[in-house]
């Protein structure tokens, strides 16, 4: 599957201390699966422009963005803005209006600043970080 092509997203990019948040909004129509059945949902957010020649191409269709493109020094770099996970979505249903899905998404940092740890704790820089958090 290609994607789905939201109607409204904002990105909030944060430091270290504290995780990154994704708020969007698509159409219920486009969603390819019933939100209701769904116990946990990963999610990629990309960002960025189309070549005039992209647009042209599409003549009013839904174009999705490449992940990747080349950039002014002919270096491979990615279109992905966001990896993580949804925290909590909502149906919106408005008389009048298509049915909306809006999601809030939190990116996979979460997972590390929710996690209690003792005082003091010191981590290995030899080991890999893997096995150094698991221990």
């Amino acid at each position: 599957m290609a994607g789905i092509a939201p109607k409204s997203a904002k990105l909030q990019l944060n430091g270290l201390k504290q995780a990154s948040t994704l708020d969007l909004e698509f159409s219920y129509l486009d969603a390819p699966f019933d939100p209701r059945c769904i116990r946990s949902c990963a999610i990629e957010y990309y960002f960025g422009t189309l070549t005039e020649d992209e647009c042209a191409r599409a003549a009013g269709d839904v174009v999705f963005l490449p992940d990747s493109f080349v950039d002014a020094n002919g270096v491979l770099r990615s279109n992905r803005r966001f990896t993580g996970w949804v925290d909590s979505w909502e149906v919106n249903v408005k008389d009048g209006n298509p049915a909306t899905i809006h999601l809030q998404c939190r990116d996979s940092r979460q997972v590390l600043i929710d996690q209690q740890s003792p005082p003091q704790l010191k981590v290995n820089t030899k080991t890999p970080l893997d096995k150094a958090i698991a221990n």
